[in-house]
């Protein structure tokens, strides 16, 4: 059987690896207790205090930043609303933060982030006091409440303030760059009452390049916390150092099938680095190094999916057709059969142009963008990514979402490839080989990748994580007695 190799990488540019801080390697945890917060009347209101924050200048401009975040599990429903007082040059101020709606009983994490003006490097504010109020039926679990300025040395001396916007809310509260397990905000439970170390334990993973231990959710883990997973498609993780965790001395939980006293194993498996470290550490200093072309790279591959998916299934563009047939713009109707708000966080979208559409089921394993379209936002959109609704959603979501879409439940609830795509491919293979791939884009070689071969790799990864396995080289030389010439291979 002929092997498909993705071509050599390009150069590493930026150091990473086990060691990159000098302290924790990425592969090691801490199971820690949460507390157990009881309502009073459907209602648990706790009360936090913090004599005084020091407010650095960031980004080489005259602003502070302060926030706040923690990380909650609710059994059922909850609303969270909240406040934050200060004193600053003997003024008093107050803001309400942003209000939070939780509908999933996996481990969320929350948080607010406020600008500042400051114009003097080492201003303070004091007094500061935290109010957060949870309206609930039934207890939650709380862990790692955390109130202070950003202060890392790096956005302090580095203008990166436009990438700092970007998606900011993916990344609180890891962004304030303070270790939950080591740093919590003691705090008092004005209504309701609280049970220390009696809730749900929780997994705290080491970042190697910040040191800190941050959550994960080890019980559903494509609920991404602090860290991204691994390995996805061809779960379960191999990579040691990415899916198996030592146990810090002084952890005395043990989660059944989870941890055996001594080491966290997890199937998915979480990246070294912890999503902070991976955006400004990482990322950002790699994107200017790419040229436009690799820049684009992934967003090739997910076009080039598109494309296929359209031309396998015989379907034409969805915008289009819906216009023809229906008299009406695709994304204003998917926009209306929402409630013109996210359909995961509720969010409301003033236009369609605020709107993320997306596939329902991924485009990754070949499902086509139709009327089965999910109305998102740009942050829950990116959030789900390539995940199946089952991966993404609550029950409840996914029960109605099968009532807003049609899709059927069953459909929502599993993991499939469009297996009708696939047995398409296998039958127009040697069109997709000597046509499709022959395109001028995909045969370009950039940094020692061809993007024909990038897009065969990815479709196996998909194929052969879904099952039954097809090798699409082995199905083109069955009918044409060689192999490819327009793809990279190694026998």
């Amino acid at each position: 059987m002929a092997k498909f190799r993705t071509p050599r990488r390009r150069l590493t540019r930026q150091r990473s690896g086990f060691n990159v801080s000098g302290d924790k390697k990425g592969s090691t945890c801490k199971l820690l207790h949460t507390d157990e917060l009881h309502p009073d009347q459907g209602v648990i209101s706790v009360q936090a205090n913090k004599h005084a924050i020091d407010l650095p200048l960031l980004f080489k401009r005259q602003f502070s930043i302060i926030g706040i975040g923690y990380y909650l599990k609710a059994n059922s429903k909850c609303a969270i609303t909240g406040t934050i007082k200060w004193s600053h040059h003997g003024q008093n101020n107050s803001v309400d933060l942003k209000p939070e709606h939780i509908e999933t009983n996996d481990w969320v994490k929350l948080g607010s982030l406020l600008e500042i003006s400051a114009h003097r490097p080492h201003s303070q504010i004091k007094n500061v006091i935290i109010t957060l109020t949870i309206a609930t039926k039934t207890p939650i679990s709380f862990f790692g409440l955390i109130c202070d300025s950003i202060k890392h040395p790096f956005f302090i001396d580095n203008d990166v303030y436009d990438a700092f916007l970007e998606k900011t809310s993916l990344y609180i509260p890891e962004i304030l760059y303070i270790d939950p397990t080591i740093s919590q905000l003691p705090y008092s439970t004005i209504i309701g009452n609280s049970k220390p170390l009696k809730s749900v334990p929780i997994v705290c993973k080491s970042c190697n390049r910040c040191s800190r231990f941050l959550p994960i959710d080890i019980l559903n883990e494509r609920n991404t916390l602090s860290f991204s997973n691994h390995c996805v498609s061809r779960a379960p993780c191999q990579h040691s150092a990415f899916s198996t965790y030592k146990i810090e001395i002084g952890s005395e939980i043990k989660i059944p099938k989870i941890s055996n006293g001594q080491l966290v194993t997890s199937h998915f498996g979480h990246q070294l680095e912890c999503k902070v470290c991976k955006k400004f550490f990482v990322n950002l200093p790699l994107n200017p190094l790419r040229d436009s072309t690799q820049h684009r790279e992934d967003s090739l591959r997910r076009r080039a999916f598109e494309v296929l998916v359209g031309k396998l299934l015989e379907r034409k563009w969805i915008y289009h057709i819906y216009r023809l047939s229906k008299g009406k713009e695709f994304d204003v109707a998917i926009w209306e059969k929402f409630d013109k708000k996210c359909f995961n966080c509720g969010t409301l979208l003033n236009t369609p142009n605020d709107m993320n559409l997306d596939h329902t089921m991924p485009l990754a394993y070949l499902w086509p963008l139709d009327e089965t379209a999910t109305c998102l936002c740009q942050t829950c959109n990116s959030s789900k990514s390539d995940k199946f609704p089952i991966d993404f959603y609550p029950q409840d979501k996914i029960d109605k979402l099968s009532k807003i879409t049609n899709l059927p439940l069953a459909t929502l609830q599993s993991r499939p490839i469009n297996r009708i795509a696939v047995d398409e491919l296998c039958n127009k293979i040697v069109w997709f080989f000597d046509d499709f791939l022959s395109d001028k884009d995909y045969q370009k070689i950039r940094k020692g990748k061809k993007a024909a071969d990038l897009i065969v790799h990815a479709l196996h990864n998909v194929i052969n994580s879904s099952g039954p396995t097809t090798d699409l080289l082995d199905a083109y030389k069955e009918k044409t007695g060689k192999y490819p010439t327009t793809i990279t291979i190694h026998h």
